[in-house]
């Protein structure tokens, strides 16, 4: 059997696999896959990049700013809510591991998704917070970070990178920051830390390159083609469609955008995107 034949075989039993997985498995909402598909994949997206800078009003009076302490201290921002449970949960653990670091190079900071200040005051007074807390007004801090879901925890670096990215409750504040901390520590103990100058040119090297990408990969589905590019997932990261940048799904996404899907079934989409044609010579 000629390989072209083989390979016709094997793509026609992928798509009719596929096919008969739309026709008798409910479809689960695309939204809620690529809200999974997010948060399984978020901490790689983020580790390693420069820390997004921002100003935040403390309750407290003070104003916390990334910039004037990045390289200086090693900073965790962990976002939450007075109405998320693991959040309440976590509250004393985060207590008992800033308590643990008075006055060394540790600067933690709760960063309340944008709640009513009396709220949030009463809330902090209930739960006994001893790290100070600022509210992200309008949630433009979250989106700087990318945080979708309460609690979320970053940690930043000597060097202004991220070094880790938590979503969900910290049950161990030890095991979650313990060899990351005490290695960032040391680094800025001995001077090292990466200067507030090096800091913004490096984060606006980054944010530039970002729009770029962006700008050229970008490729706007509408439509049918939108809804079924939903449905579609990268094989190699496993994102949805329209999350994933590689290759792969840009090349089906044009595809997509160039085909004229009018009535067509799922079943004959799939085929004329998938499906290798058999040369008429083989």
């Amino acid at each position: 059997m000629k390989k072209r034949h083989i390979q016709l075989i094997l793509v026609t039993l992928v798509v009719m696999l596929t096919i008969a997985h739309f026709k008798i498995k409910k479809k689960p909402d695309p939204e809620q896959i690529a809200n999974y598909a997010k948060q399984i994949k978020k901490p790689g997206d983020w580790i390693g990049k420069y820390a997004p800078d921002f100003e935040l009003p403390l309750l407290n009076g003070e104003k916390f700013v990334l910039s004037e302490n990045i390289g200086k201290k090693v900073i965790v921002l962990n976002f939450f809510t007075t109405w998320c449970g693991p959040c309440k949960k976590e509250i004393p653990e985060l207590n008992r591991f800033y308590g643990k670091y008075p006055d060394e190079e540790l600067v933690f900071i709760g960063i309340d998704g944008n709640e009513e200040k009396d709220i949030v005051e009463s809330f902090v007074k209930e739960y006994k917070m001893i790290f100070p807390v600022g509210i992200d007004d309008g949630r433009k801090i979250m989106e700087k970070y990318g945080v979708e879901s309460y609690p979320t925890t970053i940690l930043i670096g000597s060097n202004g990178e991220i070094w880790l990215y938590e979503t969900g409750m910290i049950s161990n504040a030890d095991i979650t920051f313990g060899s990351v901390y005490e290695m960032q520590k040391k680094i800025i103990k001995e001077g090292d830390g990466i200067k507030k100058e090096d800091y913004l040119r490096l984060l606006m090297a980054q944010e530039s390159d970002t729009k770029k990408k962006t700008k050229v990969d970008e490729i706007e589905l509408t439509g049918r083609a939108k809804e079924f590019s939903e449905k579609l997932f990268c094989p190699g990261c496993k994102k949805p469609l329209p999350q994933c940048r590689g290759s792969y799904s840009k090349n089906t996404r044009k595809k997509l955008k160039a085909m004229d899907l009018g009535t067509k079934s799922d079943e004959e989409i799939l085929k004329e995107l998938f499906l290798v044609k058999e040369k008429e010579n083989d």
